[in-house]
């Protein structure tokens, strides 16, 4: 496991073994397209929450069309009251 090696489940940077692991690692963090897409991240956050309460506000009304069609399906084939 990373934890008992001393490393950290969040930071490749800290597991990767070698210093030259590390230095190339470093290297690629520095790249242009990589901060940029790190700094894009810290803006989505709130698209992110936003996209995950409308799926769960979606699911549960999937649902809730599910039961009420389950219960006219119930009403009407078996003619139960």
């Amino acid at each position: 496991s990373r934890l008992r090696r001393g490393g950290s489940l969040h930071s490749p940077v800290a597991d990767a073994g070698s210093s030259a692991n590390v230095d190339h690692m470093q290297e690629t963090l520095l790249l242009p397209h990589v901060q940029n897409f790190r700094e894009k991240q810290l803006e989505w956050q709130g698209f992110d929450a936003y996209a995950r309460v409308s799926m769960a506000m979606g699911a549960n009304q999937l649902l809730h069309a599910v039961s009420y069609f389950a219960v006219r399906m119930l009403i009407t084939e078996e003619r139960a009251p």
